[in-house]
Parts: C-alpha cells; sequence; structure tokens
C-alpha cells in the first residue's frame, strides 16, 4: 500500500491494487476483505455502493459484502460527519441490510453493528437478483 497527502479529516489517502481511498484505512479494510474472500468467508464484494436510506436520503457505503451468512455493508469511520450522524439515525428504519461501522484504533478494528430494515438474506436476495 502506499500512501499519500492527507485531507480535511486528517485522513491519508492510500493507494490499494491501483485504486486511492480515501483513507488508510479504507485500503486496509478492503485488504482484509481479500484475505477473508480467499479462506472462503466472503463470497464477494463491491466498493462504494450507493444506497437509499430513506425519503431523499442516499448514501454511498464504503463496502457492501456476500458471505455465505447473506449481505451487510461495511462503513470506514474516523470521522463520523454530521452527514453520516443522519444516516446511523435513518438506518435502523430503512437500512437495506446489517451495518458494520469499523473504525482503526490503535491498530485494532472496533466494529460496531447496525441493524438494517430488513435481515441479510432478505438483502441478499435483492441484491442477487
Amino acid at each position: 500500500m502506499k500512501t499519500s497527502v492527507y485531507s480535511k479529516y486528517r485522513n491519508v489517502k492510500t493507494l490499494y491494487k491501483g485504486i486511492l481511498y480515501d483513507s488508510s484505512a479504507e485500503a486496509q479494510w478492503d485488504a482484509r476483505l481479500d484475505l477473508l474472500k480467499r479462506a472462503g468467508e466472503v463470497l464477494k464484494y463491491r466498493r462504494q455502493v450507493l444506497i437509499e436510506v430513506g425519503p431523499q436520503i442516499r448514501t454511498r457505503v464504503d463496502f457492501q459484502v456476500w458471505t455465505p451468512q447473506g449481505v451487510h455493508v461495511d462503513e470506514i469511520k474516523g470521522v463520523e460527519t454530521p452527514a453520516f450522524k443522519q444516516v446511523r439515525r435513518w438506518w435502523g428504519v430503512y437500512g437495506p441490510a446489517p451495518m458494520q461501522i469499523c473504525t482503526l484504533q490503535n491498530g485494532k478494528w472496533k466494529i460496531e453493528f447496525l441493524e438494517g430494515s430488513r435481515t441479510s438474506h432478505e438483502a441478499a436476495e435483492d441484491s442477487n437478483g
């Protein structure tokens, strides 16, 4: 991974697999998902997925992840912006799948779980067509 300059929230833009990530934590999470995929714990994942989270509220989640248990989304956070706080409030009512809010603290991942309005299996069925 190659790191670059600081941004507004002091995150470091990082290059991984030819993709420029908004933060080194986001690039590290992608690397983690790659390892989980090789181990069979993750079936597939997509980056930067646009999701509707309420009336007139859309957000772009960092990762949408399919596992043998269903689908969920991963949001990599260093700072909770006002916009994300609004998404968090609406997620339990309108979120299409469970969300993991992942924060890298002192080299270790802290993961907070938010339930969506549907189960991960319902969301997986909708996502698979």
